[in-house]
């Protein structure tokens, strides 16, 4: 548990600015941790948020600008499979949430950004039905 306090410890220790830029991006630390690929401080946080009944869910939106964005949106953009993973199979985010800006879901910033090893994991995942949906992003008009 030691070494888990430093983790977490190590995120709350970060600068002001840092502090501040994530409020600009109106991301929780959640958001922040799976973005990074940071699991051991995503699991320290999530266990002590159900051993505690704090209440957020692991699905909690951000804000504007980045519209109801979940974790697993930020994990997935930025190609972090075991974090994909954990948030879904340890923890029951849901594997394709849409933002509320253009419906865009974790699948398709993964594929946007190239991420394969995410892009397969979701798709694998969700079934193949997403393979054909639309959303704001990609419907003429």
């Amino acid at each position: 548990m030691h070494g888990k306090m430093q983790i977490f410890n190590l995120y709350f220790s970060l600068s002001a600015s840092r502090h501040l830029l994530l409020l600009y991006l109106s991301m929780q630390p959640l958001h922040w941790m799976a973005g990074t690929g940071f699991d051991e401080a995503i699991e320290l946080i999530l266990n002590c948020n159900i051993e505690h009944k704090v209440g957020f869910s692991v699905d909690q939106p951000a804000h504007h600008p980045s519209t109801h964005r979940t974790p697993l949106h930020y994990s997935a953009r930025n190609g972090h499979l075991s974090t994909c993973r954990l948030l879904i199979e340890e923890y029951g985010a849901n594997p394709h949430p849409k933002c509320g800006r253009g419906g865009v879901t974790p699948l398709q910033l993964a594929v946007w950004q190239n991420r394969l090893a995410v892009t397969k994991y979701l798709v694998k995942r969700n079934g193949t039905h997403v393979e054909h949906q639309r959303n704001d992003f990609n419907n003429p008009g």
